[in-house]
């Protein structure tokens, strides 16, 4: 039971889950994943980050908002240690994914300050020109319009 390759079936079975609307069961079988890769890579390994990052989906299609947020922070946590700091797009990436949550419970202070967040990594990583960096730069209009605020 306590095999990485046990861990990797479980996560299938949970995206096949996930993929029939099962977000219950895909949860279930996610975190029996988890405390194995847990246990056999440590805490800390980029596998766990993304068994993170899928639960964090699979709560949002059942509308827990708050369970979607503790997970992308945890996820977010394990990739700042494994990746050495902020200055990666996966990082960049969960930034983005968090804003998305608060700006969907109407915090646009907070999804805003985690989309800037975002977009000085995409920027100083990827640069400019780089579709993420407009997607994101999109995600912010939209905010700013929504609030009225449109020279920005």
């Amino acid at each position: 039971e306590q095999h990485p390759d046990t861990a990797d079936t479980y996560c299938n079975l949970a995206n096949v889950y996930d993929e029939q609307g099962e977000y219950a069961k895909a949860l279930e079988y996610y975190e029996r994943a988890l405390k194995i890769k847990a246990a056999v890579l440590g805490e800390f390994h980029p596998t766990i980050a993304n068994i993170y990052h899928n639960m964090a989906v699979a709560h949002g299609k059942q509308g827990n908002r708050g369970k979607v947020l503790e997970c992308y922070e945890r996820a977010l946590e394990v990739k700042l240690a494994t990746l050495g700091g902020e200055e990666h797009p996966d990082v960049a990436a969960l930034y983005g994914n968090m804003a998305g949550v608060y700006a969907a419970q109407g915090d646009f202070g907070k999804a805003l300050e985690l989309y800037e967040r975002a977009l000085q990594i995409k920027l100083a990583t990827l640069g400019e020109q780089h579709p993420s960096a407009a997607s994101t730069y999109n995600k912010m209009a939209d905010i700013f319009k929504s609030q009225g605020e449109f020279s920005k």
